[in-house]
């Protein structure tokens, strides 16, 4: 069996990955107390808060030092937010909420790195989701503004505190400690979010009232084209 286990360990990607394969230790030592279990846990929550603050870090490295890479292609933008609601519907069911979307625009086209979309629209959900009530829902609209594409993130939970909302989407900002404990985040999510959206040539903002909730979008700019480009001409045509 120490055989067995052993290979085993040694085929896991990271310690993370042992602490968070129960099965692992109940074969290896038979079945852990209850304390046990909790303090692996609480390391298992702890190793998570810890990677994500790494790469966070390392993205906001890379934004600084203009070394983040981005491939644009022509991206259809409801088949983006259909994608990224499938992607976080388990997300969501963590805090027993749901994503719908309830208002669509077909056929719209965007300029942009489908990953780093993908980025945006899962921190815009996954805030949403954290602080909204449980049964819930998270709404997503898309609708044209002009020459730009609108997504809409609303959830309806407390708001965002007046005093908090001036440094929003400044590095290392969190509305409430108390919050940032129990719903996890590193506050570097939404400024890593703006400077995404910045690289595409379109803006961040948000609505939000006390005690009725808080709307995120993102509009960007709407494109006929079908070409690839890289993002010093991106820049250039939207001046970013």
């Amino acid at each position: 069996m120490w055989s067995i286990e052993l290979l085993r360990l040694t085929s896991y990607p990271s310690p993370d990955a042992i602490i968070k394969d129960p099965d692992w230790w109940n074969t290896l030592v038979g079945e852990l107390p209850e304390k046990i279990q909790e303090m692996l846990q609480i390391a298992s929550n702890n190793t998570d808060r810890l990677l994500l603050l790494i790469n966070d870090i390392l993205d906001i490295q890379k934004i600084e030092s203009g070394q983040m890479a981005f491939a644009f292609m022509p991206i259809n933008v409801m088949e983006l937010v259909d994608q990224a609601v499938r992607d976080n519907a388990a997300y969501a069911e963590q805090y027993a909420v749901k994503f719908i979307i309830t208002h669509r625009k077909d056929g719209v086209l965007v300029l942009g790195d489908q990953n780093r979309l993908m980025q945006v629209l899962g921190n815009l959900m996954s805030n949403a989701a954290k602080f909204s009530p449980e049964g819930e829902t998270v709404e997503l609209a898309v609708a044209q503004h002009n020459d730009a594409i609108r997504i809409s993130v609303t959830d309806h939970g407390q708001g965002i505190a007046e005093e908090f909302q001036p440094k929003l989407f400044e590095q290392f900002t969190q509305s409430d400690a108390s919050d940032t404990r129990q719903k996890g985040g590193t506050g570097l999510g939404l400024s890593i979010v703006k400077a995404i959206v910045n690289k595409h040539g379109g803006r961040i903002d948000y609505i939000t009232r006390q005690g009725i909730g808080t709307t995120m979008f993102v509009e960007l700019p709407i494109t006929q084209s079908t070409e690839y480009l890289e993002l010093d001409e991106i820049s250039a045509r939207y001046e970013c």
